[in-house]
C-alpha cells in the first residue's frame, strides 16, 4: 500500500475513535427537559420510573407500562451508528419481569425509546434495551408499521428536538398465560399511541396502531393517523394512569 494511502486510513481511523468518545462524552452531559405541558396532556398520577434516556409510567399491579416519553435528540441521533446491539437486561426497578418471559409470535419491542435513534453512546443504546422500555409486540407489528411510526420521528428529528410520547393500552383479558410464554394474558398489550410534538414549530402528529399477529400488506401510516385531541388516556381495570 502506498505511504498515502496508509496515511489517510490512519487518519480515518483515529477519527472515527475520537468522534466515538467526544459523542459518548456529549451524550452524557446532555440532557433537554420534555415539555411537562405537553406531557401532561397525556399522562396524569404517574408511577414515574426515570431512566434518562426515557421515563415510563409504571402499573405495579399490571406489572406492566401504562405509558412512557423520551426525547429524539436531532443533534445525536446521526452521529454514530453502533452496529452491535446488546443484550436485553432486567431493571433493578422491576423484579418480576424478565428477558426470557416473552417468545414468538412477541417481539420484544421497543416501546418509549428507539435503538436507532440512541445508537451514539454504547451506553445509551443500552439503556433502550432495559425490559422497562420494552412491551411483548407481534412481530409483524414491530418489523411492519411500528417501523414506519418510529421512521416518522426521525424524519422530524432532521430538523427539530422531538418529544416522542407512547400510551400502552390493554384490554381486560381474562387469567391464564399466553401459549409459549410466561407472560399473563392481561399484559399482553391491544395497541399502541405515538405522540410526536416539536416545541419550535407547535406540529403534533399521533397515531395508534393495534398489536395484530397477523401483517396488514401495504400498510400506511395514514391508514393509523388519529385526531390527537381526541385520544383517550390509557387505563386498566378502571384505574386512571
Amino acid at each position: 500500500m502506498e505511504r498515502s494511502k496508509k496515511y489517510f486510513w490512519v487518519v480515518v481511523l483515529v477519527g472515527m475513535v475520537l468522534g466515538f468518545f467526544s459523542a459518548k462524552s456529549y451524550a452524557e452531559e446532555f440532557s433537554v427537559p420534555a415539555n411537562a405541558s405537553k406531557v401532561l396532556e397525556y399522562i396524569n398520577d404517574c408511577d414515574r420510573i426515570d431512566r434518562k434516556v426515557f421515563n415510563v409510567c409504571w402499573n405495579y399491579d399490571l406489572d406492566a407500562p401504562l405509558a412512557g416519553w423520551s426525547i429524539i435528540n436531532k443533534d445525536l441521533k446521526d452521529r454514530i451508528n453502533i452496529p452491535r446491539r446488546p443484550s436485553f437486561h432486567k431493571d433493578k426497578e422491576v423484579v418480576g419481569l424478565n428477558t426470557y418471559d416473552y417468545a414468538l409470535p412477541f417481539h420484544r419491542g421497543h416501546t418509549f425509546a428507539n435503538d436507532e435513534d440512541n445508537d451514539y453512546d454504547a451506553k445509551t443504546l443500552k439503556v433502550t434495551y432495559n425490559m422497562l422500555n420494552i412491551t411483548p409486540m407481534y412481530g409483524s407489528v414491530n418489523t411492519g408499521i411500528w417501523r414506519k411510526v418510529e421512521n416518522k420521528g426521525d424524519e422530524l428529528a432532521n430538523y427539530f428536538n422531538v418529544l416522542s410520547i407512547t400510551l400502552v393500552h390493554y384490554e381486560e383479558n381474562g387469567p391464564g398465560y399466553y401459549p409459549g410464554t410466561k407472560l399473563d394474558l392481561a399484559r399482553i398489550p391491544s395497541s399502541f399511541t405515538r405522540i410526536y410534538y416539536v416545541e419550535e414549530t407547535k406540529e403534533e402528529v399521533c397515531y395508534t396502531v393495534k398489536n395484530l399477529m397477523e401483517k396488514i400488506p401495504d400498510d400506511t401510516l395514514e391508514n393509523h393517523q388519529v385526531e390527537c385531541d381526541k385520544i383517550k388516556l390509557p387505563s386498566y381495570k378502571g384505574g386512571e394512569l
